[in-house]
């Protein structure tokens, strides 16, 4: 994956299937519990993302466009990106920044399902968290 794809596809100039197929390829599993991501990454500048940013996120994951699994790699990017500036210290901020670390994390916090994208998707939008911590309390 490209970090310059993914600034196309935020920017409007490049679709979701043009992603997803940037994206596609760039999880390698190595063992059944090791997995590298490659990523070229932007040199130089630094673009700021917003809630609108990951509400386009959502959308295309809920319609199909992108799968979970393209999301889950889109926020390693963005969590290991020096381009990508997640939290400029707002609350808008600590949002992102929790929400593409528990994209990035499935396996420390909430699955990475259309249910809960559409959740991610309503607290992006409204502040008003929905998800119900005992769900962790059944993960495996």
């Amino acid at each position: 994956m490209t970090e310059a794809a993914l600034r196309d596809y935020f920017e409007g100039r490049l679709s979701a299937a043009d992603l997803a197929q940037d994206v596609r390829g760039s999880q390698v599993r190595s063992s059944h519990d090791v997995i590298s991501v490659r990523v070229v990454q932007i040199s130089e500048g630094e673009f700021n993302v917003s809630k609108m940013h990951l509400l386009k996120l959502c959308d295309d994951v809920i319609v199909n466009r992108l799968s979970t699994a393209d999301l889950n790699t889109i926020a390693f990017a963005l969590m290991t990106s020096e381009y990508f500036s997640l939290n400029d210290g707002t609350p808008d901020g600590d949002v992102i920044a929790d929400t593409v670390f528990q994209w990035d994390n499935p396996e420390i916090g909430y699955e990475l399902t259309i249910e809960n994208v559409m959740r991610w998707k309503a607290r992006l939008e409204s502040g008003v968290d929905l998800f119900d911590p005992s769900e962790l309390k059944r993960r495996k």
